[in-house]
C-alpha cells in the first residue's frame, strides 16, 4: 500500500515516484508490475457505509486500508494494541 502510494504520487520538485522506489538490490521496480498491483487494489477494494456511532476493529497485517477523497468535517479516533500472543 505505502509502495503503490510513493510509486504513484511521490512526485514533487526534488521527488520522482518511479524512481524512489527501488528492490533489495537497488533495481528500478517494473512499471507494468506495479501498475497491476495499483489496478488489483483498485478492483479489490470496498467502501464502508459509515453511521453514526459506527467502530471498526481491524488487523493491519492481514488487510490494507486507506481513505478516498470526501467532504465534509473528518474527526479521527484511534488506538493501536498489541496483540500479547505475537
Amino acid at each position: 500500500n505505502s509502495l503503490v502510494a510513493a510509486y504513484t504520487g511521490w512526485n514533487d520538485s526534488r521527488n520522482v515516484g518511479s524512481l524512489a522506489v527501488v528492490s533489495g538490490d537497488n533495481e528500478l521496480l517494473d512499471p507494468v508490475a506495479v501498475q497491476t498491483a495499483v489496478d488489483t487494489m483498485s478492483e479489490l477494494a470496498v467502501s464502508i457505509p459509515w453511521q453514526r456511532g459506527d467502530i471498526m476493529l481491524l488487523d493491519n497485517r492481514t488487510v490494507m486500508h486507506s481513505r478516498r477523497p470526501f467532504t465534509g468535517s473528518r474527526r479521527i479516533l484511534a488506538s493501536l494494541v498489541r496483540d500479547p500472543e505475537r
